[in-house]
């Protein structure tokens, strides 16, 4: 019953983790440019700075559509400074809600009458330098992991050390050695480890084994038949 319960646990925070890792809060959709030169604008309107601009038959993403514009980039940082954009490169460089600057952060718009979302007959041939950098991209969106960052891995052992900490009797106690960060199957983030705590009569009960992944699941060697949290262990621990 016990390791039913564990690899149900397991199976609920992959599928949390996997869904905060490619959640993508904007949606998009393809389309190329029509126009030989297409300005890029800080804002859905011709007063707005110019950051840069597109050439004929360029695909671009389109996020959301506004007015007869549409904006082609995520939002992003102005480079403001004493009022300045420093992104813009010509035009009202104002770092204003009414250049479509607020808080040093810019989105960049095109006019949706110079783009379209189907190809004309040029853009039907794909470069081998597109299919190149797809693969790059394919590449490293495979590998894309929230946690590769050193900073959020101690994070997530400090919240991992705490939760192992409230499933013992003097949580205060509790010394731990041998502690490592793991992404299992490149996903799920997983911490593994020994501790170490008083019991009961204020002695330590010796080392043992835990496997957690935050404060969402905590199993220590204790709980689970010794056959069994080794499988685990290897399952999940060894790297």
């Amino acid at each position: 019953m016990k390791a039913f319960l564990f690899w149900g646990l397991i199976f609920l925070i992959l599928l949390i983790v996997v869904v905060s890792i490619t959640d993508d809060p904007d949606s998009e959709q393809r389309a190329w440019v029509t126009s030989d030169h297409l300005n890029r604008r800080s804002c859905p309107s011709t007063q707005c700075g110019i950051v840069g601009q597109f050439t004929n038959q360029q695909k671009v993403k389109v996020y959301e559509e506004k007015n007869g514009w549409s904006r082609v980039s995520k939002y992003h940082s102005a480079s403001c400074s004493n009022g300045q954009s420093g992104s813009i490169s010509s035009g009202n460089n104002a770092c204003s809600p009414d250049n479509g600057i607020e808080g040093d952060n810019l989105a960049e718009w095109v006019s949706s009458a110079y783009i379209s979302t189907r190809k004309t007959e040029d853009t039907l041939v794909e470069t081998r330098s597109e299919k190149a950098q797809k693969a790059v991209d394919k590449g490293k969106n495979k590998k894309r992991n929230l946690y590769d960052n050193p900073s959020k891995q101690i994070a997530w052992i400090g919240l991992s050390k705490d939760a192992v900490r409230s499933r013992l009797r003097e949580p205060s106690s509790a010394t731990f050695r041998n502690v490592i960060f793991h992404v299992y199957e490149g996903r799920m983030p997983m911490v593994c480890g020994e501790v170490n705590a008083k019991n009961g009569f204020g002695g330590y009960t010796g080392y043992q084994g835990f496997i957690a992944s935050g404060d969402a699941l905590v199993f220590l060697e204790s709980e689970l038949e010794a056959g069994e949290f080794v499988k685990s262990w290897n399952m999940i621990c060894v790297k």
